[in-house]
């Protein structure tokens, strides 16, 4: 008998025996169990993930609860408002099931995926039904793009400041212990992988032939984690990073040095961790950083809409709220991953990896297994390129130079000029964005240039290694420590601004903006500097609470040197790392 002759046969029977108006059967849509074969592959069974007790298994397989509650349930490894916030009414769909109470034979390894698409949030919930036993640590997991054609889909992830020139095609992560002292690997047990979309407008051109998205889960014992502070034992927050070096680097060394990013998932992470006045905590994240970042994230939580950037300093990539039963966040944190692992306990799960269509492609009637219940593109916005920003700079080196009175060269401006041509680059998602009960309007929309001093700058070109620059600061301006940088931000919304700061060397003026036969050039510091704040928030039209989205974005430069004596002023080609 064929799948589709399966599929269609209790239907046959119901209208052979006459249906009843009255007639206590659920909807098809909901009592559907067995996976619609059409055209285009498998439309996956469709259920209530709020509402069921039980997920839907065949005859024969022991239940299994939802993820939420119960035997194996995710509260071992997620607070409260992390495992609760799964609610259709916050704006979470089904893209994906393989749960079916009336596939032939029992369920191996079944999944299912929510989609949030307010906040662009990705989660993928599997349950392990393959007996394996390992003793291992941690859940190493990773997404990737499998095309030729280049997408920004992954660009969110594993950074706090994205750049839009680049297509990241891969991302790794190592998911956080259990906080209950139980061990990570078991059969019978749910797992929740969390991965941020960011849209990208072309995805609508390309087809299911072209392009998928994969999805792994590995498993190693890390004995020792730092990022950026004191090594510690354990992994409390998800640390990943771009790329697939983490992965490999734990599969076949079992030690990782690098750049990465603390995802974090859940308010309560910074509370049961450390100590948010004195910086002390056991994340292995530096005090300077860990103080910064609870400031930040306090203000950001307790904050009246509009109160921007003050609201949301120390922070560059965030999600707050969108959960109508508690306070929402998801953020990335920049670190340096320093991670120790043992090979001997190091390998994949069972059914893994797992491949999928990319929602939003145009599915051909080509297209085998199972397609997306929603085909609509991922993400929430994004910038289409880098933003410029201008930094006018007074030219230095020359002892005849004749300034006015009072004229203080080590002055350097830094404005951005929102209204440009070259700067009309934010793109929401229409499928978001729009009128109707499933869409929604943006409340708030603001952009704010930064200029970030890396640390990591002045330690690799010596210039400023043991002393940083003293930075006189304009009252327009307000400064903001990162811990592992520093930050000069302006206060203004999206209108032209200018923000105003001395340095007391002027050496550092001269690595600003440099000049030569060769043509121009930019100096570390200058290129790494400059970046883009972008907060956008977000009313669904169905009501419910605001979601805000705050990302960062790499900025290029155009440089303007003002010269005496009369003389033009130079203005550089844009300019910005490769």
């Amino acid at each position: 008998m064929t799948r589709a002759l399966k599929s269609t046969l209790p239907l046959l029977l119901l209208i052979m025996a006459g249906c009843k108006k009255n007639d206590t059967l659920l909807p098809i849509k909901e009592k559907e169990v067995m996976g619609v074969v059409r055209p285009m592959g498998v439309t996956p069974v469709t259920f209530n993930w709020e509402t069921v007790n039980w997920m839907p298994t065949p005859p024969g397989q022991s239940q299994i609860p939802p993820p939420w509650s119960g035997q194996g349930s995710l509260t071992s490894t997620y607070g409260i408002d992390v495992v609760s916030d799964h609610k259709a009414s916050d704006g979470w769909v089904l893209l994906y099931n393989t749960f079916n109470a009336l596939a032939p034979a029992p369920l191996v390894n079944p999944y299912f995926i929510l989609y949030n698409r307010y906040r662009g949030l990705m989660r993928i919930y599997f349950y392990t039904t393959t007996q394996f036993v390992y003793p291992s640590t941690y859940v190493v997991d990773g997404v990737s793009v499998i095309s030729n054609a280049g997408t920004t889909l992954l660009n969110y992830l594993g950074n706090e400041v994205v750049d839009p020139s680049k297509k990241r095609t891969s991302f790794t992560q190592v998911e956080p212990a259990p906080t209950d002292g139980s061990q990570p690997l078991a059969a019978n047990r749910w797992y929740m992988l969390q991965y941020e979309m960011a849209y990208d407008p072309q995805i609508t051109s390309l087809t299911s032939d072209n392009i998928q998205i994969s999805w792994f889960t590995n498993f190693n014992s890390v004995s020792s984690i730092a990022l950026g502070g004191s090594l510690t034992g354990t992994i409390k927050s998800a640390v990943g990073a771009p790329g697939t070096a983490m992965n490999s680097a734990l599969q076949t060394t079992g030690k990782v040095v690098g750049q990465g990013a603390l995802a974090w998932i859940g308010s309560a992470v910074l509370q049961n961790n450390g100590n948010t006045t004195t910086g002390t905590n056991t994340m292995g994240i530096g005090v300077t950083a860990f103080k910064n970042i609870a400031k930040g994230l306090e203000s950001a939580l307790s904050a009246a809409s509009g109160n921007f950037p003050g609201a949301i300093a120390g922070i560059f990539s965030a999600i707050f709220g969108g959960n109508s039963g508690s306070q929402g966040v998801n953020m990335n944190i920049d670190a340096s991953i320093n991670m120790t692992g043992t090979l001997t306990t190091a390998g994949s799960f069972p059914s893994s990896p797992t491949s999928l269509y990319v929602p939003g492609t145009q599915i051909l009637s080509t297209a085998q297994n199972y397609v997306p219940l929603s085909n609509e593109p991922l993400g929430v916005f994004n910038l289409r390129a880098r933003p410029v920003i201008d930094i006018t700079v007074y030219e230095q080196g020359w002892p005849d130079y004749n300034w006015p009175a009072g004229t203080n060269t080590s002055m350097v401006t830094f404005g951005y000029h929102a209204t440009a041509p070259e700067n009309d680059l934010f793109t929401p998602n229409p499928n978001v964005i729009k009128d109707g009960a499933d869409g929604a309007v943006i409340n708030e929309y603001t952009e704010e240039p930064l200029f970030i001093l890396w640390d990591s700058i002045y330690t690799a070109g010596g210039n400023y290694a043991n002393n940083l620059p003293n930075i006189e600061l304009s009252s327009r301006a307000q400064y903001e420590d990162k811990g592992a940088s520093r930050v000069i931000s302006s206060t203004g919304d999206l209108t032209d601004s200018n923000i105003g700061f001395s340095f007391i060397s002027t050496g550092l003026a001269k690595d600003l903006a440099i000049t030569g036969e060769g043509g121009w050039s930019a100096g570390d510091y200058l290129t790494h500097g400059a970046a883009l704040r972008v907060k956008v928030t977000l009313h669904p039209n169905s009501g419910g609470t605001y979601i805000t989205n705050i990302k960062t974005f790499v900025a290029n430069v155009r440089i303007h040197v003002i010269r005496p004596l009369g003389q033009p002023e130079v203005v550089s080609p844009i300019l910005g790392l490769n």
